[in-house]
């Protein structure tokens, strides 16, 4: 159940004002860009619900340029992918924010990072493109990471110097990282499966 409230009820000091539709979905689609770009019509529409006609005039009227069909603010687009390992925890905005999934997952790595409802797990990712799925154990004391790579035994000590990094932010002092078997096939495992990919049926 979800509770409502007036925004005056929220924000007794700052009064609600109107704004035209069109100079809202610019404001959006520039906020979007600036976090999630280059993006396509597709790309955009999909995120913001809004109908195509509105996001591709939201975006020419927000980009600062566009190129092969993708819009972007704030400068070209470097050619070089980002660089390093990075375990990104399940819904991260990298993978779900946009319509098209091939910028970052191979098409036949597809049923490992996303289930059946588009929800996206916990993955490896290096160079820019996901190499793998991870999943961490319930102990609050000890960061026990498990690993599946799609391909090989993959990049384990960077994964390795990633979890002692991301212990470090926890506050957990002992890191465990288990490279197991293959991935599971989300699209056909039981629900909330991506939640923790690799515990187990």
């Amino acid at each position: 159940q979800y509770g409502y409230a007036l925004w005056d009820q929220w924000f007794p000091e700052s009064p609600a004002r109107s704004i035209d539709p069109s100079d809202a979905r610019a404001d959006l689609a520039r906020w979007y860009l600036g976090g999630h770009g280059p993006a396509s019509v597709d790309d955009f529409s999909w995120w913001s619900g809004l109908k195509k006609s509105n996001a591709r005039a939201a975006l020419d009227a927000s980009a600062d340029h566009e190129a092969n069909g993708h819009y972007d603010i704030g400068g070209e687009t470097p050619d070089e992918p980002p660089a390093g390992v990075r375990l990104l925890p399940i819904w991260d905005t990298a993978l779900v924010t946009q319509k098209s999934r091939r910028r970052m997952v191979a098409e036949e790595h597809h049923r490992f990072v996303y289930d059946a409802s588009g929800n996206a797990t916990s993955t490896v990712v290096a160079d820019g493109r996901v190499i793998g799925v991870w999943d961490r154990g319930k102990s609050a004391d000890v960061l026990r990471l498990r690993v599946a790579f799609f391909s090989g035994s993959g990049p384990s000590r960077s994964v390795e110097d990633e979890a002692e990094v991301l212990a470090s932010a926890l506050g957990v002092g002992v890191v465990s990282v288990e490279l197991v078997g293959d991935p599971v096939d989300l699209t056909t495992a039981s629900r909330n499966r991506f939640m923790s990919p690799l515990s187990g049926d």
